[in-house]
């Protein structure tokens, strides 16, 4: 989603705390507190996983993060043959192009990258990459602007394809995903749009207007003071000065509304984890044990999808 260089620059100065963010990280350390365990790591560097230097448990809370933001994470499972490695690597819902299943079992899956091709001596162009994975093996794909071209390709005898889907939104429909902090999001923004209205407010209602009693100056300047602009009546006492503070309920209703909707993204947010529907001690411990469902259902996601991909070592990537 596109957005404008000002709500940009407010949301970096508002006084107000993003709400979604530290949810989402703290669910996310509850979940990843614990070292998962996943069986059958005998082919990876469990202190460098990625390839890039980061260790099991730094990938798996970045997968956690990631799928709760998004609803679905992506993890493949590739090797680099002439450094004879093998690792693991993920791909965003939002780089999911295409897929396809055949008997109920997915057969083709579709993702997009860019990457950093030479461009003439010195250059450096980024391009788009297609990464096809099928059984049996996959292609990658480049578009230079003169249409696809392959650039690997590769075999393997595996009998499903290396990627698995770390899932924690809403399923509506194989890989139709909805966060489940979706509706955070959208409260965060209202709550920030407000902020922003009561800023606004509390400029002006901070700030008294000079009001003079007297004649107007002749060019029909007005009077200021400093850089604001004062009123000038000619009645009530000649030569008079005082201050005129706007007053009203605006100021109080926008508190209110702010406090409302904080206190509505709170119940937004633990909604997800338990239910306060209670009317005896029975009915507490039952709904105290569903409290922890969803951040269980999400460990138990992790490491039966990070044990099943595990068992993946192609023959070629």
């Amino acid at each position: 989603m596109k957005v404008s260089r000002p709500y940009e620059i407010r949301l970096g100065s508002t006084a107000f705390p993003n709400l979604y963010a530290p949810i989402i990280t703290s669910l996310t350390g509850l979940v990843t507190k614990k070292e998962p365990d996943i069986d059958g790591l005998s082919a990876f560097d469990t202190s460098d996983v990625d390839g890039h230097g980061g260790s099991l448990h730094s990938f798996i809370k970045q997968v956690c993060e990631s799928s709760m933001v998004a609803g679905v994470e992506f993890v493949s499972v590739e090797s680099d043959i002439e450094l004879g490695t093998t690792f693991f690597k993920r791909y965003q819902y939002e780089q999911l192009v295409s897929y396809q299943m055949l008997n109920g079992k997915l057969s083709n899956i579709v993702f997009k990258d860019e990457f950093e091709k030479a461009d003439g001596e010195f250059g450096v162009k980024t391009l788009s990459r297609y990464i096809v994975f099928k059984i049996g093996g996959g292609s990658v794909w480049y578009d230079d602007g003169d249409g696809l071209t392959m650039m690997d390709e590769w075999e393997n005898s595996l009998p499903d394809i290396p990627v698995v889907s770390i899932r924690t939104g809403k399923e509506l429909s194989k890989f139709d995903i909805i966060p489940r902090f979706y509706d955070v999001v959208a409260m965060s923004r209202v709550m920030l749009s407000l902020e922003t209205q009561l800023a606004n407010v509390l400029a002006v209602v901070g700030n008294p207007i000079p009001i003079f009693y007297g004649s107007p100056d002749d060019d029909g300047n007005g009077l200021q003071i400093g850089v604001r602009d004062a009123m000038v009546f000619e009645d009530k006492q000649a030569g008079g000065f005082e201050y005129a503070e706007i007053k009203g309920g605006g100021v109080d209703k926008l508190q209110d509304k702010l406090k409302k909707v904080s206190d509505d993204i709170d119940k937004i947010s633990f909604g997800v984890l338990r239910k306060d529907d209670t009317s005896t001690v029975i009915e507490a411990q039952e709904n105290q044990n569903k409290s922890s469902s969803f951040l269980s259902d999400v460990a138990e996601e992790l490491e039966a999808k990070f044990t099943s991909i595990s068992a993946s070592s192609p023959d070629r990537r």
